[in-house]
């Protein structure tokens, strides 16, 4: 659960903003400051028929070539994947647009 503060109001206002017109966002800040939960309760609540979201867990040690291969692993072979934008802070969230 998501209680909201002028932060997370502040995350969610570039969320709509950026990220729904199709401009990448990254977010960075301390750890435990909630970036990941709330771009991922963002990303759950977006509609199920244009969006996809898929989380990708990852460690220092973990290759960009890995990292890509979890991620087109994941996907559906009829999705026509158009744009990936990932934000990053301890989970990748990837938001896939579906056709």
């Amino acid at each position: 659960m998501i209680i909201n503060t002028v932060e997370t109001e502040k995350q969610n206002f570039f969320l709509n903003k950026l990220l729904l017109n199709d401009k990448p966002l990254l977010f960075v800040g301390p750890t435990g400051t909630g970036k990941s939960a709330i771009t991922n309760a963002f990303l759950l609540e977006l509609p199920k028929e244009k969006y996809i979201p898929n989380n990708v867990n990852f460690s220092a040690q973990t290759s960009a070539n890995q990292t890509q291969d979890i991620i087109f692993s994941k996907l559906d072979r009829s999705v026509y994947l158009t744009e990936i934008f990932i934000l990053v802070g301890l989970v990748i969230s990837v938001s896939v647009y579906v056709q």
